[in-house]
């Protein structure tokens, strides 16, 4: 399985999430807090800061934008978007995991791997390609991207 740049990044970034939630393996939901950060304005500076080749930072600049069209969230909604799920997910967090323990991907995330990997034929696998099959086999849902506050309605369950 040969994973490109910006997948390769957003693995690193899902660990990271999982670590500092305390969870024991990297879920789905650490990616799409990946794809967030990775996706958000702030973005490119950040990549201009790391020994990242031209060329290569152009690649993964553009593969970021696709990213972001296929979420489709308001580019100034993506910092909120990963707050709110990082607050929910924090609710139910352990204590941090320390950096040097290795953590593994769960099983959803394992699967979602295999997906992406049958859609790239053998070549290699984007951050795309897997946001994809993270929703489409159900592991993601659009009602994780919510940003706006729920109504009352919303909250009750019912229609008033």
């Amino acid at each position: 399985m040969k994973l490109d740049n910006l997948l390769d990044l957003a693995w690193m970034i899902a660990e990271a999430e999982a670590k500092a939630l305390g969870s024991d393996v990297i879920e789905p939901m650490h990616y799409l807090l990946a794809a967030l950060k990775i996706i958000d304005v702030d973005f490119p500076s950040q990549l201009e800061k790391a020994d990242i080749s031209s060329e290569v930072w152009k690649n993964m600049c553009q593969d970021a934008q696709k990213v972001q069209q296929y979420l489709d969230v308001l580019p100034e909604k993506i910092t909120m978007v990963r707050r709110r799920i990082r607050h929910r997910l924090a609710r139910t967090a352990k204590p941090p995991i320390p950096d040097k323990q290795v953590i593994h991907r769960s099983r959803k995330t394992r699967a979602a791997f295999f997906d992406a990997a049958n859609q790239a034929d053998g070549e290699v696998i984007m951050l795309l390609q897997l946001m994809e099959s993270m929703f489409d086999l159900g592991f993601l849902d659009v009602s994780d991207m919510r940003w706006r506050t729920p109504t009352k309605t919303f909250r009750r369950g019912r229609e008033l």
